[in-house]
């Protein structure tokens, strides 16, 4: 690999806050914040690391499934066509950038 001065980060961004569990801070990191400083011209944002990832459990009857000519496959891949975050890119107003994204995940339960 290629090394030279470059290739060094020139920030590190650590984030703390009171009132939120490990996988709300990875999900604030990775949907809110990495999003924002990604509009910085240049920048190379990587994903993320430390925290934990949010995670459902999707439980599957196999009878129900076999009665509808259904397989696992098919809810594994119903499940990652309908959970998706797409970047569409930025809108410049003004002289304000802004990044724009499209979130078609569940929102998240309050109660």
């Amino acid at each position: 690999m290629k090394f030279d001065a470059s290739s060094l980060p020139v920030v590190l961004v650590t984030m703390e806050g009171k009132g939120f569990n490990e996988v709300d801070l990875q999900d604030q990191a990775r949907y809110n914040v990495r999003n924002q400083i990604a509009t910085v011209q240049g920048a190379s944002i990587p994903m993320p690391f430390g925290g934990k990832f949010r995670q459902i459990m999707a439980y599957a009857d196999r009878k129900a499934l076999e009665a509808r000519g259904l397989t696992l496959s098919d809810v594994v891949k119903s499940l990652d066509q309908t959970n998706l975050i797409l970047p569409a890119g930025d809108a410049k107003i003004g002289s304000t950038d802004y990044f724009i994204y499209s979130n078609s995940m569940v929102p998240m339960s309050t109660s």
